[in-house]
Protein backbone atom coordinates (compact mmCIF):
# COMPACT_ATOMS: atom_id res chain seq x y z
CA UNK A 1 0.00 0.00 0.00
CA UNK A 2 1.04 3.40 -1.14
CA UNK A 3 1.01 6.01 1.51
CA UNK A 4 2.43 9.99 1.65
CA UNK A 5 3.87 11.76 4.77
CA UNK A 6 1.18 14.29 6.11
CA UNK A 7 3.18 15.27 9.38
CA UNK A 8 5.59 18.33 8.67
CA UNK A 9 8.20 15.82 10.01
CA UNK A 10 7.88 12.26 10.57
CA UNK A 11 9.86 10.12 12.94
CA UNK A 12 11.28 6.63 11.89
CA UNK A 13 12.25 3.96 14.46
CA UNK A 14 12.94 0.52 14.72
CA UNK A 15 14.29 -1.31 18.32
CA UNK A 16 17.41 -0.01 18.59
CA UNK A 17 17.22 4.23 17.92
CA UNK A 18 14.19 5.94 19.11
CA UNK A 19 15.14 8.21 16.12
CA UNK A 20 16.16 6.30 13.47
CA UNK A 21 15.68 8.71 10.92
CA UNK A 22 13.01 11.51 9.50
CA UNK A 23 10.73 11.12 6.97
CA UNK A 24 9.26 15.14 5.30
CA UNK A 25 6.21 16.16 4.54
CA UNK A 26 5.29 14.94 0.95
CA UNK A 27 7.86 11.89 1.05
CA UNK A 28 6.06 8.85 -0.28
CA UNK A 29 6.46 5.41 1.40
CA UNK A 30 5.45 2.06 0.65
CA UNK A 31 3.48 0.35 4.11
CA UNK A 32 4.94 -3.38 4.08
CA UNK A 33 3.32 -4.29 7.24
CA UNK A 34 0.52 -2.91 9.09
CA UNK A 35 0.73 -3.34 13.61
CA UNK A 36 -0.93 -2.09 16.48
CA UNK A 37 0.08 1.57 16.70
CA UNK A 38 2.15 1.70 13.62
CA UNK A 39 3.22 0.92 9.92
CA UNK A 40 6.55 -1.18 8.76
CA UNK A 41 7.23 1.26 6.08
CA UNK A 42 10.22 1.72 3.11
CA UNK A 43 11.06 5.36 2.12
CA UNK A 44 10.15 5.05 -1.64
CA UNK A 45 13.83 8.28 -2.06
CA UNK A 46 16.17 6.19 -0.28
CA UNK A 47 14.25 2.48 0.62
CA UNK A 48 15.15 3.08 3.90
CA UNK A 49 12.75 0.47 6.27
CA UNK A 50 11.60 1.22 10.13
CA UNK A 51 8.75 2.10 11.18
CA UNK A 52 6.28 5.34 11.88
CA UNK A 53 2.85 6.52 13.97
CA UNK A 54 -0.12 5.25 11.81
CA UNK A 55 -1.59 9.03 12.34
CA UNK A 56 1.45 10.48 10.79
CA UNK A 57 0.35 9.16 7.17
CA UNK A 58 -2.10 9.41 4.45
CA UNK A 59 -3.23 6.42 2.78
CA UNK A 60 -4.27 5.94 -0.81
CA UNK A 61 -3.31 9.23 -2.25
CA UNK A 62 -0.15 10.18 -4.37
CA UNK A 63 -0.68 14.13 -5.48
CA UNK A 64 1.27 15.31 -8.01
CA UNK A 65 3.78 16.73 -6.40
CA UNK A 66 5.28 20.00 -8.57
CA UNK A 67 7.83 21.64 -6.31
CA UNK A 68 10.51 21.18 -2.87
CA UNK A 69 10.84 23.04 -0.01
CA UNK A 70 14.35 25.48 -0.10
CA UNK A 71 14.44 27.00 2.63
CA UNK A 72 15.48 25.97 5.86
CA UNK A 73 11.80 25.95 7.16
CA UNK A 74 8.80 27.31 5.02
CA UNK A 75 5.51 28.51 6.86
CA UNK A 76 2.11 28.32 5.71
CA UNK A 77 -0.37 30.97 5.87
CA UNK A 78 -4.12 31.16 5.33
CA UNK A 79 -3.43 34.74 3.94
CA UNK A 80 -0.48 36.71 1.59
CA UNK A 81 0.11 38.69 4.27
CA UNK A 82 3.24 38.32 6.44
CA UNK A 83 1.82 40.12 8.97
CA UNK A 84 -0.46 37.32 9.70
CA UNK A 85 0.50 34.23 12.12
CA UNK A 86 1.55 30.92 10.29
CA UNK A 87 -0.09 27.92 11.07
CA UNK A 88 1.98 25.56 9.39
CA UNK A 89 5.53 24.94 8.86
CA UNK A 90 7.39 22.35 6.15
CA UNK A 91 10.92 21.40 6.68
CA UNK A 92 13.46 21.95 3.58
CA UNK A 93 13.19 19.06 1.05
CA UNK A 94 9.18 18.56 1.56
CA UNK A 95 7.59 18.00 -1.47
CA UNK A 96 4.18 19.94 -2.20
CA UNK A 97 2.28 21.21 -4.86
CA UNK A 98 2.40 24.62 -6.02
CA UNK A 99 -0.39 26.82 -8.25
CA UNK A 100 1.93 29.28 -10.19
CA UNK A 101 -1.55 31.03 -11.94
CA UNK A 102 -2.17 32.14 -8.10
CA UNK A 103 0.41 34.85 -7.01
CA UNK A 104 0.22 37.86 -4.26
CA UNK A 105 3.24 40.27 -4.36
CA UNK A 106 5.44 37.43 -2.31
CA UNK A 107 3.55 34.57 -1.98
CA UNK A 108 2.23 32.28 -4.23
CA UNK A 109 -0.93 29.45 -3.13
CA UNK A 110 -0.41 25.79 -2.36
CA UNK A 111 -3.39 24.32 -2.61
CA UNK A 112 -4.91 22.33 0.46
CA UNK A 113 -2.19 24.12 2.22
CA UNK A 114 -2.13 27.93 2.17
CA UNK A 115 0.20 30.83 1.10
CA UNK A 116 3.51 30.41 0.59
CA UNK A 117 6.76 32.56 0.34
CA UNK A 118 7.96 32.43 -3.65
CA UNK A 119 11.24 32.33 -2.78
CA UNK A 120 11.41 28.93 -0.42
CA UNK A 121 10.29 26.74 -2.90
CA UNK A 122 11.71 25.12 -6.21
CA UNK A 123 10.70 23.39 -9.45
CA UNK A 124 10.93 19.78 -9.24
CA UNK A 125 12.02 20.72 -12.76
CA UNK A 126 14.83 22.90 -11.38
CA UNK A 127 17.75 21.44 -9.53
CA UNK A 128 19.92 23.16 -7.86
CA UNK A 129 23.65 21.31 -8.73
CA UNK A 130 25.56 23.19 -5.78
CA UNK A 131 25.39 21.02 -3.11
CA UNK A 132 27.86 22.69 -1.27
CA UNK A 133 25.82 25.67 -1.55
CA UNK A 134 22.82 24.16 0.07
CA UNK A 135 24.49 22.51 2.88
CA UNK A 136 25.84 25.81 3.49
CA UNK A 137 22.18 26.83 4.16
CA UNK A 138 22.54 24.39 7.32
CA UNK A 139 25.51 25.98 9.16
CA UNK A 140 24.85 26.17 13.01
CA UNK A 141 22.26 24.14 12.84
CA UNK A 142 22.11 21.71 15.96
CA UNK A 143 23.06 18.14 15.65
CA UNK A 144 20.93 15.25 15.60
CA UNK A 145 21.35 11.48 15.07
CA UNK A 146 18.83 10.36 12.97
CA UNK A 147 17.66 14.12 11.84
CA UNK A 148 16.78 15.06 8.49
CA UNK A 149 15.54 18.70 9.54
CA UNK A 150 16.76 22.45 10.48
CA UNK A 151 15.42 21.38 13.77
CA UNK A 152 18.54 18.31 14.33
CA UNK A 153 20.39 17.18 11.85
CA UNK A 154 22.75 14.42 11.44
CA UNK A 155 26.33 13.80 8.81
CA UNK A 156 24.55 11.92 6.54
CA UNK A 157 21.07 13.68 6.44
CA UNK A 158 23.11 16.74 5.64
CA UNK A 159 24.72 15.04 2.12
CA UNK A 160 21.55 13.34 1.17
CA UNK A 161 19.23 16.65 1.61
CA UNK A 162 21.92 18.94 -0.14
CA UNK A 163 22.04 15.98 -3.33
CA UNK A 164 18.13 15.80 -2.95
CA UNK A 165 18.28 19.40 -3.90
CA UNK A 166 20.32 18.33 -6.73
CA UNK A 167 18.13 16.11 -8.35
CA UNK A 168 21.40 13.40 -7.21
CA UNK A 169 19.94 9.99 -5.61
CA UNK A 170 21.43 9.50 -2.63
CA UNK A 171 21.68 6.77 0.64
CA UNK A 172 20.82 7.68 4.34
CA UNK A 173 23.64 6.37 6.32
CA UNK A 174 26.70 7.16 5.50
CA UNK A 175 28.16 3.46 5.07
CA UNK A 176 25.72 3.45 1.82
CA UNK A 177 26.81 6.67 0.63
CA UNK A 178 30.12 5.78 0.71
CA UNK A 179 29.99 2.98 -1.94
CA UNK A 180 27.03 5.09 -3.83
CA UNK A 181 28.35 8.17 -4.37
CA UNK A 182 30.37 8.72 -7.42
CA UNK A 183 33.71 6.82 -7.06
CA UNK A 184 36.24 6.68 -4.72
CA UNK A 185 39.60 8.50 -5.35
CA UNK A 186 43.33 8.15 -4.59
CA UNK A 187 44.69 10.19 -1.87
CA UNK A 188 47.83 10.64 0.25
CA UNK A 189 46.73 9.85 3.82
CA UNK A 190 49.30 12.44 4.82
CA UNK A 191 49.27 15.08 2.98
CA UNK A 192 46.04 15.26 1.73
CA UNK A 193 46.56 17.20 -1.25
CA UNK A 194 44.41 16.60 -4.36
CA UNK A 195 41.18 17.38 -2.91
CA UNK A 196 38.43 19.43 -4.39
CA UNK A 197 35.08 21.32 -3.64
CA UNK A 198 32.10 18.96 -3.50
CA UNK A 199 34.70 15.59 -2.99
CA UNK A 200 33.04 13.86 0.27
CA UNK A 201 35.15 12.56 3.19
CA UNK A 202 34.22 9.62 4.84
CA UNK A 203 35.38 8.27 8.29
CA UNK A 204 33.95 5.59 10.57
CA UNK A 205 30.52 6.68 11.00
CA UNK A 206 30.84 9.45 9.69
CA UNK A 207 31.01 12.09 6.62
CA UNK A 208 31.64 15.60 5.50
CA UNK A 209 31.72 16.92 2.23
CA UNK A 210 35.03 19.40 1.22
CA UNK A 211 34.13 23.82 0.44
CA UNK A 212 37.51 23.93 -0.48
CA UNK A 213 41.19 21.77 -0.74
CA UNK A 214 41.51 22.01 2.93
CA UNK A 215 37.98 22.37 4.51
CA UNK A 216 35.05 20.34 4.90
CA UNK A 217 31.50 21.03 5.96
CA UNK A 218 29.47 18.51 7.94
CA UNK A 219 26.78 18.09 11.02
CA UNK A 220 28.91 16.93 13.89
CA UNK A 221 29.08 15.55 17.74
CA UNK A 222 31.92 17.56 18.37
CA UNK A 223 30.72 21.08 17.64
CA UNK A 224 27.11 19.59 18.08
CA UNK A 225 26.05 21.95 15.10
CA UNK A 226 26.59 21.65 11.39
CA UNK A 227 30.15 23.66 11.08
CA UNK A 228 32.92 24.29 8.69
CA UNK A 229 36.56 23.00 10.04
CA UNK A 230 39.94 21.96 8.58
CA UNK A 231 39.88 18.61 7.33
CA UNK A 232 43.30 17.87 9.58
CA UNK A 233 41.02 18.95 12.51
CA UNK A 234 39.67 15.54 12.47
CA UNK A 235 42.76 13.64 11.02
CA UNK A 236 45.96 14.46 12.45
CA UNK A 237 44.84 16.19 15.34
CA UNK A 238 41.53 14.39 16.03
CA UNK A 239 43.20 11.02 15.09
CA UNK A 240 40.20 9.83 13.01
CA UNK A 241 41.38 7.43 9.74
CA UNK A 242 39.60 8.54 6.32
CA UNK A 243 38.47 5.53 5.21
CA UNK A 244 37.69 6.43 1.42
CA UNK A 245 37.18 9.74 -0.60
CA UNK A 246 34.00 9.80 -3.15
CA UNK A 247 33.91 12.26 -6.46
CA UNK A 248 31.33 12.54 -8.15
CA UNK A 249 32.22 12.24 -12.31
CA UNK A 250 29.91 15.50 -13.36
CA UNK A 251 32.14 17.16 -10.52
CA UNK A 252 31.52 21.10 -9.21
Amino acid sequence: MKAFVKDPLLTVFDHDQPIATQLLFGETVVILEEQDTHYIISNDYDGYKAACEKGGLELNRQPDFTHRVSMQKLFIYKEPRVTTEPYLWLPFGSNLIIDEARTEKYFVHAPDLGWVYRGGVQSLNEPSPDYIETAKQFLNCPYLYGGRSSHGIDCSALVQLSLMAATIKCPRNSSDQSKALGKAIAFNHKTLEGLKRGDFIFFKGHVGMMVDATHMIHANATAMRVSIDPLDAFTRKGNLEITTIRRLDEGL
